[in-house]
């Protein structure tokens, strides 16, 4: 065989093997059915990664709560979120977030401390006197009420609670007779997590209470202050930065003591009241 054949035999084998390798990495590089489907999804969607100092922070998205910090959240429909940031006792972290499809967004907010919450409002309620006192009442509208809030050691968890109200009525034997009570107790109130908006809390306090007995004609017939015990829960719901709407229900128990007689008698009243507060500055 002449060099010449020799020659062309390299070059056909050369092109041969040429083809060959170019196949073989044409059929491995080249995406099948599945894959594409895979490439369309990935950037038909984005990616929320988001991080908070202190962690278990809630995530509230567009108003609706998705979970807490630190979250993941995959297959995000592209577009502009608003995002909020919410933990007890801690400023809320508050921003507009453009999420693109194929991409990651990842966010870190460090969330202050807030200062302590302090609400003044008044309010209106009924009374029902479930067990009489050493009279016979009839039930009706509380005339005023009422309370100021306030969070303890910088925790929204936790407040200190003061109410004070005013209600009067007559005994049911005789109508020309006025009654008037005025409570004034004080205690501490729990929160429960219900909604971003929404507070849940019940509330134990202690304090006195003022009875007076009139007579029709004016004339003062016996002056009491006695102790006075609530248990009561209720919710606060804001209609702006700087108002919200209170209502409350509970039970009162008032202890009549009766000295010269070595008696107590105790009344127990329930209750529901509603009303406005402000948040004091």
């Amino acid at each position: 065989m002449g060099k010449e054949n020799i020659f062309n035999v390299i070059i056909q084998y050369s092109v041969i093997l040429c083809i060959f390798c170019t196949s073989s990495v044409y059929a491995q590089y080249m995406p099948n059915n599945n894959q594409a489907d895979d490439y369309a999804e990935y950037y038909k969607y984005g990616t929320l990664k988001l991080k908070s100092q202190p962690s278990g922070a809630r995530v509230i998205v567009n108003g609706q709560e998705v979970g807490i910090t630190p979250l993941y959240v995959d297959k995000v429909v592209p577009g502009v979120y608003t995002i909020e940031i919410k933990r007890n006792g801690y400023k809320d972290l508050v921003g507009n977030f453009r999420i693109e499809g194929g991409t990651i967004l990842e966010a870190f907010g460090t969330m202050e401390k807030a200062a302590d919450k302090a609400v003044f409002g008044v309010n209106m309620g009924y009374q029902e006197f479930q067990q009489p006192l050493s009279i016979t009442l009839s039930d009706g509208w509380e005339l005023l009420g009422l309370h100021f809030y306030s969070d303890l050691f910088g925790l929204s968890f936790i407040g200190f609670d003061i109410q004070a109200s005013y209600f009067g009525t007559q005994f049911k034997e005789n109508e020309f007779s006025q009654f008037s009570f005025m409570p004034l107790t004080a205690g501490l109130a729990l929160s429960l997590p219900f909604s971003a908006r929404t507070r849940l809390y019940v509330s134990g306090r202690a304090g006195i209470a003022l009875l007076n007995l009139m007579s029709g004609l004016g004339e003062e017939l016996r002056r009491n202050v006695d102790p006075c015990y609530v248990a009561a829960c209720g919710f606060e719901f804001p209609i702006s930065h700087s108002a919200n709407i209170r209502c409350e229900g509970g039970y009162q128990l008032i202890r009549e003591d009766y000295p010269d007689k070595q008696v107590q008698v105790d009344g127990i009243t329930r209750y529901i009241r509603a009303g406005l507060g402000v948040y004091l500055k």
